[in-house]
């Protein structure tokens, strides 16, 4: 990749930026800033088998591993990779705090919009136009790694879940069926104006770019036409 910066980090999906990262901000701040966007614990959205994922820390690895927590493993958690699990509502929940601002949203399957509890994340407005600006590249940009959602208007990021260690010289798509990678794609849209957000795992699909992102442009595509026939039809005089 050569020299990045945050936008291009983001576009292209570039690890390396995310592991100095991760070694500069260690463990324990990446942790209390992935908890307050509601990662490592249940959103609150009323389903009885909701599981409240994992954000893993010194103190989690003494009391369930019984060993201490390495400095190199902050690399691993700095890309999603090493003890961290979420779920896709957790990712929705936390790409709608992006995108509305700063407010993280306790979800509901049906609510009155108006009477949904929030939680005020205290974002700095200027890390986080950086970041949203970044998210549009990851589709708009050049080398997004989400191009096939360009024709859409919409933000966000593609990603990939390891499932099983990899040996030298092995790609995912070589290992069994059940092995095989995650795709993952969340976003949102309209850029302009927020109102719905996607959260898109393929089980051992394969790469968020090829798979998991077209996946959500198609339910991005069904919404954004819903929503312009609705609007359509209430327009004065139709």
């Amino acid at each position: 990749h050569g020299t990045v910066d945050l936008d291009q980090s983001l576009e292209e999906s570039c690890d390396v930026y995310y592991y100095q990262l991760g070694q500069k901000l260690g463990i324990d701040r990446m942790a209390e800033w992935l908890a307050r966007f509601g990662l490592g614990e249940r959103t609150g959205i009323g389903l009885p088998s909701e599981a409240p994922g994992l954000i893993g820390t010194p103190e989690w690895s003494r009391r369930v591993r019984g060993t201490p927590w390495y400095p190199g493993e902050a690399v691993s958690v700095s890309i999603g990779q090493g003890p961290v699990l979420t779920t896709a509502i957790q990712l929705a929940r936390a790409f709608a705090a992006l995108a509305n601002g700063g407010s993280l949203v306790t979800p509901h399957v049906v609510v009155d919009p108006s009477s949904a509890a929030t939680v005020d994340l205290a974002l700095d407005p200027h890390h986080l136009e950086l970041v949203t600006r970044g998210l549009e590249l990851v589709v708009h940009g050049e080398r997004g790694t989400a191009r096939s959602l360009a024709r859409l208007p919409v933000a966000g990021k593609t990603g990939t879940a390891q499932v099983a260690r990899l040996q030298e010289g092995v790609d995912s798509d070589d290992l069994a069926p059940h092995l095989q990678h995650h795709a993952w794609f969340v976003g949102w849209a309209p850029l302009d104006e927020p109102r719905l957000v996607v959260a898109v795992v393929v089980e051992h699909g394969g790469g968020g770019g090829s798979v998991a992102a077209p996946t959500a442009a198609t339910i991005f595509s069904a919404a954004l036409d819903r929503e312009r026939t609705s609007t359509v039809r209430q327009s004065p005089g139709e």
